[in-house]
Protein backbone atom coordinates (compact mmCIF):
# COMPACT_ATOMS: atom_id res chain seq x y z
CA UNK A 1 0.00 0.00 0.00
CA UNK A 2 3.02 2.50 0.54
CA UNK A 3 4.40 2.10 -3.32
CA UNK A 4 0.60 3.24 -4.31
CA UNK A 5 1.10 6.69 -2.15
CA UNK A 6 4.26 6.77 -2.72
CA UNK A 7 3.85 6.54 -6.50
CA UNK A 8 0.61 8.21 -6.76
CA UNK A 9 0.37 10.84 -3.55
CA UNK A 10 -2.89 9.06 -2.34
CA UNK A 11 -3.63 6.21 0.06
CA UNK A 12 -6.33 3.41 -1.28
CA UNK A 13 -8.69 4.78 0.64
CA UNK A 14 -8.19 8.01 -1.49
CA UNK A 15 -7.97 6.33 -5.00
CA UNK A 16 -11.14 4.42 -4.20
CA UNK A 17 -12.93 7.26 -3.10
CA UNK A 18 -11.67 9.11 -5.91
CA UNK A 19 -12.34 6.59 -8.25
CA UNK A 20 -16.20 6.13 -6.94
CA UNK A 21 -16.35 9.87 -7.47
CA UNK A 22 -15.53 9.88 -11.10
CA UNK A 23 -17.66 6.72 -11.61
CA UNK A 24 -20.60 8.49 -10.38
CA UNK A 25 -19.83 12.00 -12.36
CA UNK A 26 -19.56 9.40 -15.18
CA UNK A 27 -23.59 8.53 -14.69
CA UNK A 28 -24.39 11.88 -15.11
CA UNK A 29 -23.71 12.09 -18.47
CA UNK A 30 -23.90 8.53 -19.90
CA UNK A 31 -27.23 6.62 -20.29
CA UNK A 32 -25.79 3.59 -18.44
CA UNK A 33 -26.23 2.99 -14.46
CA UNK A 34 -23.28 0.45 -14.38
CA UNK A 35 -20.44 2.79 -13.14
CA UNK A 36 -22.53 3.74 -10.38
CA UNK A 37 -22.94 0.33 -9.76
CA UNK A 38 -19.02 -0.44 -9.57
CA UNK A 39 -18.72 2.90 -7.47
CA UNK A 40 -21.24 1.83 -5.34
CA UNK A 41 -19.55 -1.70 -5.19
CA UNK A 42 -16.15 -0.51 -4.60
CA UNK A 43 -17.26 1.64 -1.58
CA UNK A 44 -19.09 -1.16 -0.20
CA UNK A 45 -15.57 -3.49 -0.30
CA UNK A 46 -13.34 0.18 0.85
CA UNK A 47 -15.95 0.28 4.01
CA UNK A 48 -16.12 -3.59 4.64
CA UNK A 49 -11.92 -3.27 4.52
CA UNK A 50 -11.76 -0.39 7.23
CA UNK A 51 -13.92 -2.62 9.57
CA UNK A 52 -11.83 -3.96 12.45
CA UNK A 53 -14.70 -7.07 12.91
CA UNK A 54 -14.75 -10.98 11.78
CA UNK A 55 -15.04 -11.42 8.17
CA UNK A 56 -18.55 -12.62 7.77
CA UNK A 57 -19.18 -9.11 9.88
CA UNK A 58 -17.46 -7.47 7.20
CA UNK A 59 -19.29 -9.11 4.26
CA UNK A 60 -22.82 -8.04 6.19
CA UNK A 61 -21.31 -4.78 6.29
CA UNK A 62 -20.40 -4.47 3.00
CA UNK A 63 -23.50 -5.68 2.17
CA UNK A 64 -25.77 -3.30 4.02
CA UNK A 65 -23.55 -0.24 2.73
CA UNK A 66 -23.93 -1.61 -0.62
CA UNK A 67 -27.93 -2.00 -0.53
CA UNK A 68 -28.40 1.13 1.13
CA UNK A 69 -26.18 3.05 -1.49
CA UNK A 70 -28.22 0.88 -3.91
CA UNK A 71 -31.77 2.49 -2.35
CA UNK A 72 -30.32 6.59 -2.25
CA UNK A 73 -29.77 5.74 -5.66
CA UNK A 74 -32.52 5.08 -6.56
CA UNK A 75 -35.00 6.75 -4.37
CA UNK A 76 -33.19 10.25 -4.01
CA UNK A 77 -30.17 10.55 -7.03
CA UNK A 78 -32.02 9.41 -9.41
CA UNK A 79 -34.64 11.94 -8.84
CA UNK A 80 -32.09 14.72 -8.28
CA UNK A 81 -29.50 14.16 -11.52
CA UNK A 82 -32.91 13.37 -13.44
CA UNK A 83 -33.91 16.88 -12.69
CA UNK A 84 -30.70 18.50 -12.50
CA UNK A 85 -30.51 16.93 -16.30
CA UNK A 86 -33.67 18.33 -17.49
CA UNK A 87 -33.12 21.84 -16.29
CA UNK A 88 -29.85 22.90 -16.85
CA UNK A 89 -27.88 20.29 -19.15
CA UNK A 90 -30.33 18.90 -21.19
CA UNK A 91 -33.80 20.17 -21.13
CA UNK A 92 -35.65 17.72 -23.54
CA UNK A 93 -33.91 14.82 -22.88
CA UNK A 94 -35.92 13.02 -20.09
CA UNK A 95 -39.81 14.20 -20.88
CA UNK A 96 -41.96 11.43 -21.24
CA UNK A 97 -45.69 10.84 -20.85
CA UNK A 98 -48.27 14.13 -21.26
CA UNK A 99 -45.26 15.85 -20.40
CA UNK A 100 -43.37 15.25 -23.61
CA UNK A 101 -46.35 15.82 -25.76
CA UNK A 102 -46.37 19.76 -25.28
CA UNK A 103 -45.86 21.82 -28.04
CA UNK A 104 -46.76 18.78 -30.57
CA UNK A 105 -50.28 19.21 -32.63
CA UNK A 106 -52.85 16.47 -32.52
CA UNK A 107 -55.85 15.65 -34.24
CA UNK A 108 -59.52 16.25 -32.11
CA UNK A 109 -61.10 13.01 -31.18
CA UNK A 110 -64.89 12.89 -30.69
CA UNK A 111 -65.67 9.26 -29.22
CA UNK A 112 -69.34 8.74 -27.55
CA UNK A 113 -69.30 12.37 -26.55
CA UNK A 114 -65.76 12.57 -25.29
CA UNK A 115 -63.59 15.18 -26.63
CA UNK A 116 -60.19 13.83 -26.60
CA UNK A 117 -57.01 14.36 -28.98
CA UNK A 118 -55.14 11.54 -30.56
CA UNK A 119 -51.30 12.44 -30.80
CA UNK A 120 -49.21 9.81 -32.82
CA UNK A 121 -52.20 7.23 -32.43
CA UNK A 122 -52.20 7.69 -28.76
CA UNK A 123 -55.67 9.16 -27.17
CA UNK A 124 -55.49 11.70 -24.48
CA UNK A 125 -58.06 13.56 -22.18
CA UNK A 126 -58.14 17.14 -23.15
CA UNK A 127 -59.65 20.62 -22.55
CA UNK A 128 -59.16 23.85 -24.24
CA UNK A 129 -61.60 26.88 -25.27
CA UNK A 130 -63.95 26.45 -28.42
CA UNK A 131 -66.21 24.04 -30.18
CA UNK A 132 -64.38 20.78 -31.34
CA UNK A 133 -65.02 19.20 -34.16
CA UNK A 134 -63.82 15.46 -34.80
CA UNK A 135 -60.59 15.46 -37.11
CA UNK A 136 -59.85 19.15 -36.08
CA UNK A 137 -56.09 19.32 -35.80
CA UNK A 138 -55.01 20.97 -32.85
CA UNK A 139 -51.48 22.06 -30.65
CA UNK A 140 -51.10 20.65 -27.20
CA UNK A 141 -50.30 23.89 -25.01
CA UNK A 142 -49.81 22.68 -21.73
CA UNK A 143 -50.18 19.41 -19.74
CA UNK A 144 -51.18 18.82 -16.24
CA UNK A 145 -52.50 15.77 -13.74
CA UNK A 146 -52.52 13.63 -17.50
CA UNK A 147 -54.80 15.56 -19.59
CA UNK A 148 -53.63 17.94 -22.19
CA UNK A 149 -54.23 21.86 -22.56
CA UNK A 150 -55.09 22.31 -26.84
CA UNK A 151 -55.54 25.15 -28.95
CA UNK A 152 -56.40 25.61 -32.56
CA UNK A 153 -53.99 24.62 -34.62
CA UNK A 154 -52.12 27.91 -36.23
Amino acid sequence: MQILTDLWGLSLNQTVILVAIILVLIDIFVPSEIPTHIAYTLLSALVALNVEAHALVRIIVALLTWFSLVAFHYFIWRTFIQKLVNQVIAPDRFKGGAEGLVGTGGVIRVIEGNVMVSVSGDLWPCYGTGDWVDGEPVTIISEKGGELEVGKKI
